[in-house]
């Protein structure tokens, strides 16, 4: 447990103890420490599919194979459960059983770029946003071939975002 008394009597080796922990004590993670979003940067693709009209609604079909190979690779990129729904999964059920595979695919139909600029009105690549306070920038990747795009619709590859941006993103 974490005993504040010590840091507000002035205590001078309670606080370079603190300060040198490897662990980074001190780090305010929801503001300071970017990291792969994983699956809550599905949001954000589902989103820019909607926007796009790349689908009719949550509940049109996605034609998504499962598991999903990508482009230009040998890689078949699995589901978390092998008995989830996640072939040609609606955006509903995807979300529901966080089907990488749709949205893998689901990015690389849009493109990049789409899924950049909804990352950015969401708040991504912009590094003088202060709402509700300022934070480390979360970034969305460019210049990605097929498979990077594909893995940035399941939050991995490039993209990073702070705790505080996803909370964000999940408020929207």
């Amino acid at each position: 447990s974490y005993d504040p008394t010590q840091l507000s009597a002035g205590d001078s080796a309670a606080w370079t103890k603190l300060t040198q922990d490897a662990d980074k004590p001190m780090t305010n993670r929801a503001l300071r420490q970017p990291l792969p979003p994983g699956s809550t940067f599905k949001l954000v693709v589902a989103a820019a599919a909607l926007e796009d009209g790349l689908y009719k609604n949550v509940d049109t079909g996605t034609d998504s194979p499962n598991p999903y190979t990508l482009p230009n690779t040998r890689t078949d990129l699995s589901n978390e459960s092998a008995s989830a729904p996640c072939k040609n999964a609606s955006i509903r059920v995807a979300l529901q059983y966080s089907c990488n595979n749709v949205f893998a695919k689901m990015a690389v139909d849009l493109g990049q770029d789409k899924v950049k600029a909804m990352a950015e009105k969401f708040g991504f690549n912009d590094s003088s946003q202060d709402v509700p306070v300022r934070a480390y920038p979360s970034v969305y990747p460019s210049n990605m071939d097929k498979s990077s795009t594909a893995l940035t619709g399941i939050g991995q590859y490039d993209v990073t975002a702070t705790p505080l941006q996803m909370a964000m993103v999940s408020a929207a």
